[in-house]
């Protein structure tokens, strides 16, 4: 029974962590997308992503 209850855990350690890198990798490419149409803004650089003064390194 604690074999079965050990590899209940993992799984769940395992699924838990493969969301966390979905999440991670949808973010940074959401970030990639938005740099991406800054830069083809031929005006100001734009300051829409800035509601928490958060500015991406990336661009």
């Amino acid at each position: 029974m604690r074999v079965k209850q050990l590899e209940k855990e993992i799984h769940d350690q395992v699924d838990a962590n493969l969301t966390l890198i979905n999440h991670a990798i949808s973010y940074y490419f959401m970030l990639l997308g938005s740099c991406l149409n800054v830069l083809r803004n031929d005006g100001p650089l734009k300051s829409f992503w800035d509601d928490d003064d958060f500015i991406p390194q990336a661009c």
